[in-house]
């Protein structure tokens, strides 16, 4: 689960707020069963004149399919992970999106919008983080010291009109502030892969993301988290949906073993964050 914490102003700044983003490393984690790495199926065995019961094939399908679609999320050297969440504590009314791309050398690049004043671009590489807030975002925070003094309205507009176009740069580590950082470990989702041995059913095919699909789900628990493997060709995981304490999620996985080119912005583009100014992740009044 992925904390995402904006940093105000020094002095009568707005409550820092905690964002709570369902990625895909809870969705993962939270449906064992469809990723379980050591489930046998059972085969039919005449016993004292009685027959073991035979797997229904749609559980022995979608066991197999589960299997080699964790495989290949394991195997992989790259993949692309967009999420959306909508609901109750999901960042308001429009929820929250998140979409990176990353690789297994701690590279990452994408886009996030987890709410008012937290909107903009990402990109990791090595140990720097480099946040390239919208101009949305850096109108909200403007906006939100209209009710400060005027000394104070005055530096934030000062300094929100200097980040415009800019990368805001912060250690790795400190930079979870400023955007969902931690999302970008690809290492560490591959990590979450490994469950409990569970009954997976596969579901009749159907057409999702412009795809032909097979559904697969926990055995006995068809309304709950879906997850959508491909029905043609190699069973990569396309997709998972799912709900929980009234927040609806949605992760798509795309770009398996997409080649990442990414190269931190130039000195002429960057702003230096000190994560200390302000506590973790420093603060764009900081500057």
């Amino acid at each position: 689960m992925v904390k995402v914490v904006m940093g105000g102003a020094r002095s009568g700044r707005p409550k820092r707020r905690r964002v709570v983003v369902a990625a895909c490393l809870a969705v993962l984690c939270a449906v064992p069963a469809l990723v379980s790495c050591d489930v046998r199926q059972r085969h039919v065995v005449l016993d004292g004149g009685t027959f073991t019961p035979l797997t229904p094939e749609d559980e022995a399908r979608g066991t197999r399919l589960a299997r080699t679609a964790a495989d290949l999320l394991r195997t992989t050297d790259s993949v692309r992970l967009s999420v959306t969440t909508a609901g109750s504590g999901s960042g308001g009314a429009g929820g929250q999106k998140v979409s990176l791309l990353m690789d297994r050398d701690g590279n990452c690049t994408g886009t996030f919008d987890v709410g008012p004043m937290r909107r903009g671009e990402l990109v990791v590489t090595g140990k720097q983080a480099y946040v390239r807030l919208s101009d949305a975002a850096l109108d909200e925070i403007r906006a939100s010291a209209q009710s400060r003094g005027a000394e104070a309205r005055a530096r934030v507009a000062q300094r929100t009109e200097f980040a415009r176009g800019k990368f805001l740069k912060a250690p790795l580590k400190d930079s979870g502030g400023l955007a969902p950082s931690s999302s970008c470990d690809l290492d560490a989702l591959l990590r979450n892969l490994d469950g409990d041995p569970g009954a997976t059913k596969a579901l009749p095919e159907t057409t999702r993301y412009g795809r032909h699909v097979t559904p697969l789900v926990e055995k006995g628990r068809e309304g709950g988290t879906t997850m959508y493997v491909a029905a043609s060709g190699r069973p990569y995981i396309l997709g998972v949906t799912g709900r929980e304490n009234g927040r609806s999620m949605e992760m798509r996985l795309s770009d398996y073993g997409s080649p990442l080119d990414v190269h931190a912005p130039g000195a002429e583009e960057t702003i230096v964050i000190d994560p200390n100014a302000s506590g973790s992740g420093g603060s764009l009044f900081d500057l």
